[in-house]
């Protein structure tokens, strides 16, 4: 029996890790951040057997937390420190929670605004290569207990395939406003001077 419990332990692992290899190879893949966030934002909800996700941006110039996607309700903003995924962007730090309201940093408002009621809730920074946080995931309402370390884990190797792809996402979409700020200017100064 130990054994079989065993082979079934790394039958699962190993199902595990060809999911995240495959939603990783997709992630290089895509450069649009809103469907990049939401591919993650499903198959973390899939890995995890949660009922539902949510993944925040850091906006630094206002300081931020801002969910860009957010499966089953709308956009969310708040200052980071503030609630959980504030708390973890803040800090860099996971955050498991067995019952989100015996814990004071949960912010109840946002159950009472959308009628969902959180009962678990597994947070973890997204860093970018600098080290600074760049985005923070959140997974809630686990199917079957609590969130593990394996959950940890999983999420752990996600996040990282993800800060990659955001950046790089990131990046295309800054270079793509550039280029269009030039051409822009460039049809501003044909038109002066083509009276």
């Amino acid at each position: 029996a130990a054994r079989e419990g065993r082979e079934q332990a790394l039958l699962g692992a190993r199902r595990r890790d060809e999911i995240i290899l495959d939603v990783t190879r997709r992630l290089m893949s895509v450069t649009d951040l809103d469907a990049l966030l939401r591919l993650m934002a499903e198959a973390t909800t899939d890995l995890l057997a949660a009922d539902r996700a949510t993944i925040y941006l850091v906006d630094q110039d206002r300081g931020e937390l801002w969910s860009r996607v957010a499966l089953g309700s709308d956009e969310l903003r708040f200052p980071i420190g503030a609630g959980i995924s504030g708390e973890v962007a803040r800090t860099g730090k996971t955050i498991n929670i067995a019952n989100a309201y015996a814990d004071p940093r949960f912010l109840r408002r946002f159950d009472a605004a959308t009628g969902y009621r959180t009962h678990n809730l597994l947070t973890f920074p997204m860093t970018g290569q600098g080290g600074a946080v760049i985005g923070v995931f959140q997974v809630l309402n686990k199917r079957d207990g609590p969130f593990t370390a394996e959950d940890e884990e999983t999420l752990a190797s996600l996040a990282a395939s993800a800060a990659v792809a955001v950046e790089n996402a990131q990046l295309i979409a800054g270079q793509k406003r550039l280029w269009e700020s030039l051409i822009e200017t460039l049809a501003v100064t044909i038109d002066a001077r083509d009276q």
